[in-house]
């Protein structure tokens, strides 16, 4: 059963001067579904014509979005296993295979004390749910403070702090207060 309340934003929308809204898929490669979500201020709505014409276009519209889609795709998945810095240079074709910048920077390693024996007596839904608090706990300091984290392993944590124009002292003094 569906409610006023599951479509709220119509009534906002209508608030803010708006007198259609329309909404359809936009089909991407291997099955993937996006959504074209548009509204007008037009008196008495969207035509027929401008409904058409915006179905015909958005199936031009839909490469794109599934283009865009994809490339932020890669974009967090290769941030998950360069870092997020690393990840969009290379994306970007900054950084070629074989190419290396040497770069001063503050490593920041953090483990779970005493993991192996907390997570002895634990299910494995439990262990998830540790790690999750855990790992949220360490990395909103570390991103707080300017750190990039590079890499989970287990119930450890790897992250820098790299200084660009400021001192690396600055960097360590990020480092220590992200990891108290």
């Amino acid at each position: 059963e569906i409610s006023n309340q599951d479509f709220a934003f119509l009534q906002e929308l209508r608030d803010l001067g708006h007198t259609g809204y329309a909404v359809m898929p936009l089909l991407g490669a291997h099955g993937r579904v996006h959504v074209l979500s548009i509204a007008t201020k037009k008196p008495g709505g969207f035509e027929v014509t401008e409904l058409e014409a915006i179905r015909h276009y958005s199936r031009h519209l839909s490469l794109l979005v599934d283009s865009l889609a994809l490339y932020h795709l890669a974009e967090v998945i290769l941030g998950l296993y360069v870092g997020q810095n690393t990840g969009s240079r290379v994306l970007s074709g900054e950084v070629l295979r074989g190419q290396g910048d040497i770069i001063e920077a503050v490593v920041l390693i953090s483990d779970m004390k005493g993991f192996t024996e907390i997570c002895a007596d634990l299910t494995a839904k439990e262990t998830i749910h540790l790690l999750n608090q855990f790992f949220e706990r360490i990395c909103l300091p570390i991103e707080n403070r300017g750190g990039e984290i590079l890499k989970f392993m287990g119930d450890a944590v790897l992250a820098i702090f790299t200084p660009g124009a400021k001192p690396i002292q600055e960097s360590c003094r990020d480092a220590l207060r992200a990891s108290r």
